[in-house]
Formats: C-alpha cells, structure tokens, sequence
C-alpha cells in the first residue's frame, strides 16, 4: 500500500479502508495526489486543490527559487 493510505488509515477514527482511498483517487476523483507544501506528497480534496495553487502562485518566485 502506498504511504499516503497508510497515513490516512493512521490518522481517521476507525480506520480507513484501502479500498475506499483507492476508489477515491481513481473512480471518484474526489481525492487528489500532488507536490505540496514542502516538496512532499500529500492527498488533498478534489475541492481545496484550487486554493492551494491559488496560494502558491503567490509566491511562485520564492518557490521556483528554493529548488535552485
């Protein structure tokens, strides 16, 4: 399993179903997978993805700066 349903499973009451993650990512959409906020990998709503690359934007030049 990839880290990002371990990290869900870890971190929801109850658990979280792998196959539940899965169905989000790929057959509903309503997860997405991306570089975010520090250069990881995060599993973000479909919905909130705008926004943070909204926010991004923003400082695009300080962020393309940080990988020189």
């Amino acid at each position: 399993q990839s880290a990002a349903i371990l990290q869900l499973r870890a971190r929801t009451a109850g658990g979280f179903a792998a196959a539940a993650a899965e169905g989000a990512l790929w057959r509903d959409r309503s997860l997405v997978k991306l570089w975010g906020h520090r250069s990881t990998l995060h599993l973000m709503a479909r919905e909130d993805v705008a926004l943070l690359l909204a926010v991004r934007r923003l400082a695009i030049g300080g962020y393309h700066a940080w990988y020189a």
